[in-house]
């Protein structure tokens, strides 16, 4: 996924680089000694992206599909998901599946699938530093990485189509005996 010589970690969003996905909030995360910032996806305003990045040490993959994608959440080391506007985030998710940690923030439908400071670490979007701030927590503490790492895998191998399903059925009627 990226250079030979390059040691730095790998910060790793996957999904449509389109303004909706929060994906301006990621440059501070750019340029850094620490980490590098990988951007997989592609859609209608990749071009907007890319020219915003442009002056960047970002790395695009473009869309990758199947073993490609699985390969590009494995070399990772840490999954970063801006977007405050997702009804369930099949991204994280998949992140989790392959053992990464995940920043983003608790909003929307983030909520069903994120538990803080277990399988992942969440941010506040209202503060302009804090999505950097917890991305570098999570790069420089290796044992914080491992813990929240080998949660989400735990927590992803729990979820199914058919325990995703029966939570939504739960849901509804936990919602229609209320009302």
């Amino acid at each position: 996924m990226l250079g030979v010589h390059d040691t730095r970690l790998v910060v790793l969003y996957v999904g449509r680089l389109t303004e909706e996905k929060g994906i301006a909030q990621l440059i501070p995360l750019c340029n850094n000694p620490k980490f590098r910032l990988v951007l997989v996806g592609g859609g209608h305003q990749e071009d907007h992206t890319r020219a915003l990045f442009a002056h960047t040490d970002v790395h695009f993959t473009g869309v990758l599909r199947g073993e490609e994608l699985i390969d590009a959440y494995t070399a990772a080391d840490v999954f970063v998901f801006p977007s405050q506007s997702e009804s369930f985030g099949l991204a994280p998710l998949e992140a989790m599946a392959c053992g990464l940690p995940v920043v983003a923030p608790f909003v929307g439908g983030l909520q069903d699938t994120l538990i803080p400071d277990h399988n992942c670490l969440v941010y506040d979007p209202e503060r302009s530093d804090s999505l950097k701030e917890t991305v570098l927590r999570l790069v420089e503490d290796a044992a914080l990485r491992t813990t929240i790492s080998d949660h989400a895998a735990q927590y992803a191998a729990t979820r199914s189509n058919a325990a995703s399903m029966q939570q939504l059925i739960t849901l509804y009627r936990r919602l229609a005996h209320v009302h």
